[in-house]
């Protein structure tokens, strides 16, 4: 969904004659300074919530008195913003850096996605310029003259990463959909079988079992307990393809979503879900003793473990790609 941009008097101007904002015109950027990860401390109404720690991606500052500039930078290149957070970078830092004449806000993702907004006020108009790598970024370093190129280092190397990227989501555009579709199963449905074997390893010898839930042959990314049929555990994979569990404990409340990160080894996935499966049935029952046993994990792989092996391997080693692969829909 694309949103109308919000011009204010403390941004630039995109055009000369239309909208507000400030000229860019005369703007002097000489001590102007990047710095990445910039903390934001909690404004003062903020102080006595629980709010975790932010840190914006890059803050670009140049606070000289009459010419004031601030940019936020937040990169988003394999994921989107959660739940309010751009909204509380831009009030944070309209708060903070309001000395300065001019505040500017961009979202940079691989595309120029436009960013996930919750509230409705905030879905009428975005504060946040979408910049893509693939597109602007790239256009910047190809207007850049090619002397720069070669005697900078990092603009060379990054040019060659952004060359590769775009040749891989040109590579993507000719594979049939229903072949990324077919592997986003797969990667799902793998998680969930080897998850079910460490949940019925954790089990084993006490009260019920688990199971992987089946709509006729179609197995399901939904996991249950026998004594607990309603309540299921679901795997899911997020946006940048971290497999994630999540279901509810014992009082019907939704529980912390166990994950486990996209690209690993199929050994580092065995050890992450032997974890998962522990958290999980502690999470799970009310009383996990009568359904968890003091079992270990076997130093042998099982032969549905051996199976998936090659195949976790495979998205291990080609990571990066894959991941351009199967983001987009």
């Amino acid at each position: 969904m694309e949103y109308e941009y919000a011009h204010q008097a403390s941004m630039l101007k995109w055009h000369r004659n239309k909208h507000k904002g400030k000229s860019s015109f005369g703007l002097s950027l000489k001590n102007a300074y990047p710095i990445c990860e910039f903390y934001l401390t909690r404004t003062r109404r903020e102080r006595r919530q629980t709010t975790m720690p932010s840190y914006v991606d890059v803050l670009f500052l140049d606070m000289d008195l009459g010419d004031g500039l601030v940019v936020a930078v937040e990169n988003k290149l394999f994921t989107e913003n959660h739940s309010e957070q751009l909204e509380y970078y831009y009030d944070n830092i309209e708060d903070k850096f309001s000395a300065a004449k001019i505040r500017e806000y961009v979202y940079l993702t691989l595309r120029g996605d436009s960013p996930n907004m919750k509230k409705e006020k905030d879905k009428e108009k975005i504060r946040w310029v979408c910049f893509s790598w693939l597109i602007d970024v790239y256009g910047i370093l190809i207007s850049t003259k090619s002397d720069s190129l070669k005697t900078n280092p990092d603009l060379k190397k990054l040019m060659e990463i952004l060359c590769w990227l775009r040749s891989c989501c040109e590579a993507r555009e000719k594979i049939p959909t229903q072949e990324v579709k077919k592997l986003r199963k797969d990667l799902r449905e793998a998680a969930a079988k080897c998850l079910e074997e460490e949940l019925k390893r954790t089990s084993e010898g006490k009260t019920g079992t688990w199971k992987i839930l089946e709509d006729g042959k179609q197995i399901m990314n939904q996991l249950c307990h026998t004594s607990y049929p309603s309540r299921v555990l679901q795997v899911n994979l997020l946006p940048n393809l971290t497999i994630a569990v999540e279901g509810r404990d014992s009082a019907g409340d939704l529980f912390e979503k166990v994950i486990v990160p996209f690209g690993c080894s199929a050994d580092q996935i065995y050890n992450l879900l032997d974890i998962a499966a522990k958290d999980i049935v502690r999470n799970f029952f009310n009383d996990p003793s009568r359904y968890v046993a003091k079992t270990r994990r076997k130093r042998v792989l099982s032969p549905k473990k051996a199976e998936y092996k090659a195949f976790f391997d495979f998205v291990c080693e080609y990571a990066t790609a894959l991941q351009l692969l199967l983001m987009f829909p």
